[in-house]
């Protein structure tokens, strides 16, 4: 992005050389999260990651009623100083997932997790008395 940037909040129309600089794309590569996506199927669902440079024992999947939680931090100093992220932590709230239907993979720096969803829910209606 070349020239400057307009201030969108406070001071309309006012030009930053800041703001220009922080939108810079160069700059702002360096800011995103690790890609995640969560594609749904009719009885299952996968969670992409981007995790390159991380090893499975740099990453925590934990799997309960109220969905799942996945943790990465690269233990090797030398590995954590040459990547642009060591560390991700995403939460996934979803209470129709089968907790021991919980399957990972982590194969070229991209970690899949197959999920099944529960074959009952364990939600319900309930009647105020």
């Amino acid at each position: 992005m070349s020239g400057l940037a307009l201030r969108q909040n406070g001071n309309r129309g006012i030009p930053s050389i800041f703001d220009s600089f922080m939108n810079d794309s160069w700059f702002s590569e360096y800011q995103k999260p690790a890609y995640m996506n969560w594609d749904e199927k009719e009885n299952k669902g996968t969670i992409m990651i981007e995790a390159p440079g991380f090893s499975k024992e740099d990453i925590k999947i934990e799997s309960d009623s109220d969905g799942i939680t996945i943790t990465g931090e690269v233990k090797d100093e030398a590995m954590k100083n040459r990547l642009r992220q060591a560390s991700f932590s995403y939460i996934l709230r979803r209470s129709d997932l089968d907790t021991k239907g919980v399957n990972a993979k982590l194969e070229n720096g991209i970690l899949q997790i197959d999920v099944k969803k529960a074959k009952d829910k364990l939600s319900r209606v309930i009647e105020i008395q």
